[in-house]
């Protein structure tokens, strides 16, 4: 009887090794990383496999845009606390006909916290019919990476 339980128990845990692999994401492969200051970095992650050119130009000008904003926004950063923003490509189907819209993911934490401020930014301008504008790039920065990094890090300060 005893056996029988342990061949059981056996054969599940095969199972479930075999299986594990299948389950487990990979973590995002990073192309490059850039050191924006002393405590700043900005990590880009690879584009998607089969990225069309015109999703890859609309990347191409919110990158340049992206990190020269979070380059001057981060000018000031205090020194005793190290931000680490990482930048992920993807491609978002959006309506019922499923038209295809670059867009990024992008992750920001302190190392020295154990909280992480994740945003999603479409990279078309619905008002402009067009490519994001600068003015968006900054607000969404402002709104849902650093600025909520900063009320809960210096609450005197992030306001």
């Amino acid at each position: 009887m005893r056996s029988d339980r342990n061949s059981i128990l056996l054969i599940w845990l095969a199972a479930a090794l075999l299986l594990l692999p299948y389950n487990i994401r990979a973590q995002e492969k990073s192309e490059r990383e850039i050191k924006l200051h002393d405590n700043v970095r900005l990590i880009e992650n690879s584009a998607p496999q089969g990225a069309q050119k015109e999703l890859t130009a609309a990347y191409q000008h919110f990158w340049t845009l992206f990190e020269e904003i979070l380059k001057n926004d981060t000018a000031d950063w205090p020194t005793s606390s190290e931000l680490i923003v990482r930048v992920a490509p993807g491609i978002k189907k959006i309506g019922s006909s499923k038209t295809q819209r670059p867009v990024v993911r992008v992750t920001a934490y302190r190392k020295e916290s154990k909280r992480e401020f994740v945003g999603t930014l479409l990279l078309y301008s619905y008002a402009t019919q067009g490519p994001i504008q600068r003015e968006d790039i900054e607000e969404f920065l402002n709104k849902q990476i650093l600025g909520p990094i900063k009320r809960i890090a210096w609450p005197t300060q992030g306001k």
